[in-house]
């Protein structure tokens, strides 16, 4: 699981050179995230897609909140 988070964060923002804007929680940098449900850490395999979305930031801005 940590390769695969890191896979679409820090290691996604390396490979296109972006990594001292993106890809890390750190100030300075742009904040996209989301906000889930349950850490998909904690959680079997297949109960991964089941993790509800809670918020979406883009660039340090909500886009998205669950009603």
């Amino acid at each position: 699981m940590e390769a695969a988070i890191r896979a679409v964060t820090i290691n996604a923002a390396w490979q296109c050179f972006s990594e001292q804007e993106v890809g890390s929680l750190e100030v300075g940098k742009l904040a996209d995230l989301v906000i889930l449900e349950r850490d998909p850490r904690s959680v079997a395999p297949n109960e991964i897609a089941e993790i509800k979305v809670f918020e979406t930031w883009l660039d340090g801005n909500p886009v998205y909140r669950s009603a």
